[in-house]
């Protein structure tokens, strides 16, 4: 009886209530998906997410889409595997935010151009918070991993996404 309770629980709560990084990575914990760094793929399965890679020779990195009731991510496997990981988050905050618009999103650039939509804009936010959590980034910078580099690699992220970050945090330098 337990076990239904739990997965019942699951499935409302990952219907519902997932609509902020923290509420995610909290879903993430409470289904034993590794958060440190989290698995983005392991996520998406939990979430009935399918994800595919695929090559694409424009400038698409992502997209989510819903087909036969299905939710699905395709991936530019041709992009960068850290840019495939934003990528990833990017689509996962889609799901999040904004499914209910029941439309696909495309996403061609990331932290890029003044022209985004409000839609594109929330989900770089919530995709930076999603895999590099303030307070895990406070502590990396406090324990002295402190250069574009290093905190690029704990995260697994580019270099790009750990200076948009580190902006918005209130950190200025490339040695932060």
């Amino acid at each position: 009886m337990a076990v239904i309770r739990r997965i019942l629980r699951q499935t409302t709560r990952s219907d519902n209530t997932l609509n902020t990084s923290d509420s995610l990575l909290d879903y993430a914990s409470q289904n034993n998906i590794k958060t440190d760094p989290l698995d983005l793929e392991s996520l998406a399965s939990s979430l009935k997410i399918k994800i595919k890679k695929i090559e694409r020779q424009d400038d698409i990195s992502g997209m989510l889409f819903k087909k036969d009731n299905n939710y699905i991510i395709e991936i530019n496997s041709l992009n960068h595997l850290r840019r495939q990981r934003f990528t990833l988050a990017h689509e996962l905050a889609h799901f999040c935010l904004h499914r209910h618009l029941n439309t696909a999103f495309k996403d061609v650039v990331f932290f890029r151009g003044a022209d985004q939509s409000i839609e594109e804009i929330q989900a770089n936010d919530f995709a930076s918070k999603l895999v590099m959590p303030e307070k895990k980034f406070r502590e990396a910078v406090a324990q002295g991993k402190n250069s574009i580099e290093q905190l690029s690699d704990l995260f697994q992220v580019s270099s790009l996404a750990v200076r948009v970050r580190a902006k918005n945090l209130g950190f200025s330098g490339h040695g932060l």
